[in-house]
């Protein structure tokens, strides 16, 4: 009880000279910075057992040095050293108001640290690697007859103190040293260097470890030539995943696409168009013994291979780690694979890859997904092969993969085949799920077909034509070729032929996309296909403004007005050309031919209420594009609009042209005015004059039109001003163009 109550007073009230209190049972912070931290999970156990507080507000620093006053502080609870000695009284740099007095003397008295010197203990210097690792040593009582000879594998051996090479030798020889690994593959002991709170912490934690044949449970990261060593037979290792992109490969939370996975992605270096992220691998539940455990790389942070967090019990499914010295061996998955019915269905037209594989199922909607393997036959030889995250297992029960004719995917990320090339004319036997929950298999008999390098070409050609050229090249000689022509929804159309020399048709068939296949019959051969458009300079649509949507052409047919709807492929507002279909795409015309004033691309809107744009449609086949003028209703805008009066012999009275401006607020005319830059000569404006503004108790035009709505201006009926008549049916011929965009 004595005991019990001397840490709950420690607890509260010390603080070191750098502000850390130390012991603590405090709760970790959300924002805590050891979260991700290389030595998370040994810090977490530190502050759950009261070994360490930190600063408040979750924050540890624990890449700050430590002082010899601090490890003292810490070792003593972790060890629970109690008993002074008074050989502390020797030492001039310590007094009995300090807060570490009490520490230094019980370390003094448990023998596992010293003077400086005769006199001094030097309590507020930064710990060396050195002397905390001869601390250790001591306090976990080995026999420190270590030599340099124990040191041979680190590159910087030689610069090991000499008072320190018992003691590190000793740790050493007992696998609880494993020091930096450099990306070279050479590893340093860096005994001069300041130690810091975490490195502290994983080596005072050592002396807290049990029997080191213990199977503990940690969730580490496994490259993916690991985790795939025991479960394949395919000398090809697994490769990491390089992408230029990160947006997607980073992705490795909860719910997300690459759950489960670790990667090297660093936002403070990343240069975008430059740098690339590795998906290295797969974070999975470990069984290892406690004295392996100690001998590992020390992981410099939470993406480094082998980085690994303590588990609180053994998981459903785990591998089991073996440590021979450098040496690490992911056993296979201990777990019983559990029978799945699913269908398996395979398509050589991916653009992921040269294939995809398609599993019918939804066990895996809220599974975390680790790996899948698939189990091909061919020649009577079976082989497995390991997929990784968004390069192959780009959705749960989507996997793509290339056999080397595919070499990139839509990002531009070069794929890596080497490792599939086997699978192209095998028989895939069955496919393997690695989940959080379990080891599931699937059998199935999908083959793969073959595939091969080779060039198929359709020019394209006016529809009336009847027949088009075929452009075939390097298909295998035992390639039995069988010819199908389909539409853009992929329905076989009649009426088509192809001798490999070309493709012929009959009669006129609809403009658009097409696409010729070539199968091969026997089977053994994946199928090719192309596309090409059968085109028409027909002009079938027309834009009608005053009701906002393209109408058909005064002489197309309504199936021709339908069928250019359909293959409306773009359409250009103002400078900025929006795809109607595909990633990305915008529906700025709707299916019935109305345009989509709430149209949006991403969040920006591309049209604004009372603004007029250029606006240029594009369809597939349809050699002559549709460019209009498109007024939005709303707000206040001015339309423009020209027409020609009618001569009147009678009156002795020529034609002449006149351009009006009608202002409309909100689809309601506001006010009709002759243009600015619209001469009339003399004689004619007098009429003019008389049919806009009227003449006596007669309205002129302009009064008559000003206030009704657009949608009225098609069918209005005036009252010719008396005089005037030609130049009041002009006016009124220029207000409705006006309004039509003409």
């Amino acid at each position: 009880m004595k005991k019990n109550n001397r840490f709950a007073v420690r607890a509260c009230s010390i603080v070191t000279a750098g502000g850390m209190l130390l012991g603590s049972g405090a709760a970790l912070a959300a924002n805590s910075d050891i979260t991700g931290h290389w030595a998370e999970a040994t810090l977490q156990a530190f502050i759950n057992k009261g070994y360490l507080a930190g600063y408040g507000d979750g924050i540890y620093k624990p890449d700050n040095t430590i002082t010899r006053a601090e490890f003292s502080a810490i070792a003593n609870e972790v060890k629970q050293y109690t008993e002074g000695s008074a050989n502390i009284a020797r030492y001039t740099d310590v007094s009995e108001k300090d807060w570490f007095y009490a520490d230094l003397s019980a370390a003094l008295k448990a023998g596992y640290m010293k003077g400086t010197t005769a006199t001094t203990m030097e309590p507020n210097k930064n710990l060396t690697r050195a002397e905390g690792f001869t601390m250790v040593a001591n306090m976990l009582g080995l026999e420190c007859n270590g030599t340099r000879a124990d040191l041979k594998g680190f590159a910087d051996a030689a610069d090991v103190p000499e008072w320190a090479v018992s003691y590190v030798g000793a740790l050493v020889r007992e696998g609880l040293i494993a020091g930096y690994q450099a990306a070279d593959g050479s590893v340093t002991i860096q005994t001069g260097n300041s130690m810091t709170r975490a490195e502290a912490i994983v080596m005072l934690n050592k002396c807290l470890m049990g029997d080191p044949d213990e199977l503990v449970y940690v969730s580490m990261n496994i490259p993916y030539a690991d985790f795939y060593a025991a479960e394949i037979n395919n000398t090809d290792a697994v490769d990491a995943v390089s992408s230029a992109t990160n947006a997607k490969s980073i992705k490795n939370g909860e719910g997300e696409l690459n759950e489960g996975t670790y990667n090297d992605y660093n936002a403070d270096t990343w240069v975008a168009g430059e740098s690339r992220v590795n998906i290295k691998g797969v974070t999975y539940p470990v069984a290892v013994c406690r004295g392996d455990l100690a001998k590992l790389p020390q992981a410099q942070s939470a993406q480094s291979d082998y980085y690994y967090t303590m588990l609180d019990s053994a998981p459903a499914v785990y591998k089991t780690l073996t440590v021979d010295g450098d040496k690490l061996t992911f056993g296979k998955a201990e777990c019983e694979a559990q029978k799945l019915e699913a269908g398996v269905s395979i398509s050589t037209n991916s653009a992921w890859g040269d294939y995809q594989l398609e599993i019918d199922t939804d066990a895996f909607d809220n599974a975390k997904v680790y790996g899948v393997v698939l189990s091909a036959e061919k020649d009577g030889v079976t082989t497995a092969y390991g997929m990784r995250h968004q390069e192959n297992i780009w959705r749960k029960t989507e996997i793509a993969w290339s056999s080397g004719i595919k070499t990139t995917e839509p990002h531009g990320n070069t794929l890596n085949s080497e490792h599939y090339v086997g699978l192209m004319g095998s028989t895939i036997q069955s496919v393997t799920y690695y989940t959080d929950a379990g080891v599931y298999t699937i059998d199935c008999n999908a083959y793969v077909a073959k595939k091969f390098v080779s060039t198929l070409a359709v020019e394209n050609a006016p529809a009336d034509s009847g027949r088009t050229a075929v452009s075939m090249e390097d298909f295998p000689e035992d390639y039995d070729k069988q010819y199908v022509v389909t539409n853009a929804k992929g329905e076989t159309v009649e009426g088509f032929a192809c001798d490999g020399q070309s493709v012929s048709w009959t009669g006129t068939p609809t403009v658009g996309q097409y696409t010729l296949t070539v199968s091969d019959q026997s089977g053994v051969y994946a199928p090719v296909s192309t596309s090409f458009v059968l085109t028409s300079d027909a002009v079938v649509a027309a834009y009608d403004a005053q009701n906002i949507q393209l109408i058909r052409a005064e002489d197309a047919a309504e199936d021709d007005f339908s069928n250019y709807l359909a293959n409306i492929a773009s359409v250009t507002v103002g400078e900025t050309s929006y795809n109607a279909s595909g990633k990305r795409s915008v529906k700025i015309i709707n299916d019935d031919g109305t345009i989509n004033l709430e149209a949006k691309s991403g969040e920006t809107a591309i049209f604004e209420a009372g603004k007029t744009y250029s606006v240029e449609v594009t369809a597939t086949g349809y050699t002559k594009n549709l460019s209009f003028t498109l007024s939005v209703p709303g707000g206040e805008q001015t339309l423009t609009g020209t027409a020609t009066t009618e001569p009147d012999e009678f009156h002795d009275f020529d034609a002449y042209d006149i351009t009006i401006d009608v202002v409309v607020e909100n689809d309601v005319v506001k006010s009709i005015a002759l243009n600015t830059g619209c001469k009339i000569d003399d004689e004619n404006l007098t009429y003019f004059n008389k049919a806009m503004n009227g003449r006596g108790s007669k309205a002129g035009i302009a009064a008559q039109l000003t206030g009704k709505s657009v949608s009225e201006l098609s069918s209005v009926e005036c009252d010719a001003v008396s005089t005037a008549t030609c130049s009041s049916n002009a006016i009124v011929k220029a207000v409705q163009n006006a309004v039509k965009g003409e």
